[in-house]
């Protein structure tokens, strides 16, 4: 919203979205993976008088509830020979946008990850974020991406503080193991310093720039698996219990890794870099 050329939605929506009184998530796995070529287009818009006649079906979308707004990407087909992507919001309980949770997460359910199914949904010219999508989806890539970073910088300060608290009565032995809080406490406190110095600049378009942007994003992912496992060799027998705080973050430190873009999503758009 902030970087929209349509300036009656950003004026409409932005004071509300970003103090919280309108929630919702991004809605960008799609269009993401679409634009790396991992996947096509998974909702396609026809026009219509004012605006685009929306169907197909978004599996994965986070952090949404009944009236939230989030972003879709569509393929948009005036007529024959035009076929383009566009950006727009939309809201959960409009008519023909449906929302349901099909699935149980091994940790993290309160992601609130959503199926969403646009059946015949009118999308308003006036929710278009950007036509043709493409441009402003790269422009404002950088920022998703390092906005994610944030769940890796909150889940290995977890770990770290579940190897305190275990090297209270096992410090002796835990000294044995071959990565601990100093360990972890670097890596982290370098990693940190990265994020802030790129989210200072977060719409750079240098290709320099961006593929900082990507190993900055993997580097937390790789820090959250190793120190989540970390955590519970850390703590031994008692994180193999069921519903311990080490198992839980074992399981959310996949979720770190998995969620787009995933590991290999950034390692392949870092090669594409490396090879343009």
């Amino acid at each position: 919203l902030e970087h929209t050329s349509n300036d009656g939605l950003r004026a409409r929506l932005l004071d509300g979205v970003s103090t919280g009184a309108l929630p919702g998530g991004t809605g960008l796995s799609n269009p993401m993976k679409s634009l790396s070529g991992i996947e096509g287009l998974r909702l396609r818009g026809k026009r219509a008088a004012g605006g685009w006649i929306v169907s197909g079906t978004l599996p994965w979308v986070s952090n949404l509830g009944d009236g939230h707004y989030f972003g879709i990407s569509f393929g948009a087909k005036e007529d024959a020979s035009s076929d383009r992507m566009v950006m727009a919001l939309a809201r959960i309980g409009d008519p023909g946008v449906l929302a349901r949770q099909n699935v149980k997460f091994i940790a993290l359910e309160g992601t609130a990850t959503m199926t969403v199914t646009f059946a015949d949904a009118f999308i308003s010219d006036d929710f278009i974020l950007a036509d043709p999508a493409p441009p402003f989806i790269r422009a404002i890539k950088p920022g998703f991406i390092l906005l994610q970073t944030g769940m890796a910088i909150g889940l290995v300060r977890g770990c770290i503080g579940l190897m305190e608290q275990c090297n209270t009565n096992l410090g002796a032995i835990n000294a044995h193991l071959p990565e601990g809080v100093a360990c972890f406490s670097d890596k982290l406190a370098a990693a940190e310093a990265e994020i802030m110095t790129l989210a200072a600049t977060p719409m750079e378009t240098d290709p320099d720039f961006m593929a900082r942007v990507l190993q900055a994003r993997l580097l937390g992912a790789e820090l959250s698996l190793a120190a989540s496992q970390a955590s519970m060799l850390h703590a031994g027998a008692r994180a193999y219990v069921e519903g311990s705080a080490a198992s839980r973050r074992l399981r959310e430190s996949y979720f770190v890794a998995i969620v787009t873009p995933a590991m290999k999503h950034l390692r392949k758009d870092h090669a594409a870099l490396r090879t343009a």
